[in-house]
């Protein structure tokens, strides 16, 4: 049975271990120890990286699945053809008022 480590008070020195204390863990058990908190870290980031793989994934199905990217294509289009119209309005407004001042000229 291991006791509890003594927490120092502020401005003191931590109290060494005993020597003895150290030989009460064998190397054999504190490798599975260690192999055990290696397992348990790779667990929880792989975890991790999956959560987020699977919100990413859910996020760009719901882009994919959006109509926001059809509307936005849509008005485009429509844009482009009443700018043009506005364009060719305006310069068949300005070809007509050239003749009508070269005629008056």
């Amino acid at each position: 049975m291991r006791s509890l480590p003594v927490i120092p008070r502020q401005g003191t020195a931590p109290p060494r271990p005993p020597s003895r204390q150290l030989e009460t863990l064998p190397a054999a058990r504190m490798n599975v120890a260690l192999i055990h908190d290696k397992y348990a870290i790779k667990t929880f980031w792989e975890r991790k990286i999956e959560n987020h793989w699977q919100l990413t994934e859910g996020e760009q199905s719901r882009m994919k699945n959006s109509a926001l990217s059809k509307l936005r294509g849509e008005w485009s289009k429509r844009l482009e053809i009443q700018t043009k119209h506005l364009k060719k309005a305006h310069e068949e407004n300005m070809r007509k008022a050239r003749l009508q001042m070269e005629n008056e000229a």
